[in-house]
């Protein structure tokens, strides 16, 4: 698993805090001696060979996978939740119940 740090979700108390973004990758190469001579001299004819990276365009960002436990990402964006608190509670604000009366 690596992670791209700070560009994940944001923090659903709080969208200034973005999170990380976690990636799974599971890379399968084939076993050894799974290609015969024959397939390797084609994809070798086939496949471009180890020259040096393209350049770099300008028009996309450029990111770097780290390690991180993702337990520890999570509480390092961890807001407490305040729903005990919530403004939308009307209990305890000191105003008055007014209940229309039947008659």
């Amino acid at each position: 698993m690596k992670c791209i740090t700070e560009q994940g979700m944001p923090s659903p108390a709080n969208p200034m805090i973005v999170g990380n973004l976690f990636l799974i990758l599971d890379i399968e190469f084939p076993g050894p001696g799974s290609i015969t001579p024959e397939a390797q001299a084609s994809l070798k004819q086939l496949l471009p060979g180890p020259a040096a990276a393209p350049p770099v365009e300008t028009d996309h960002e450029v990111h770097e996978l780290v390690e991180k436990d993702p337990v520890a990402s999570f509480k390092e964006t961890d807001i407490p939740d305040d729903s005990q608190n919530d403004d939308d509670d009307d209990e305890g604000q000191g105003g008055q119940n007014v209940q229309c009366q039947q008659q």
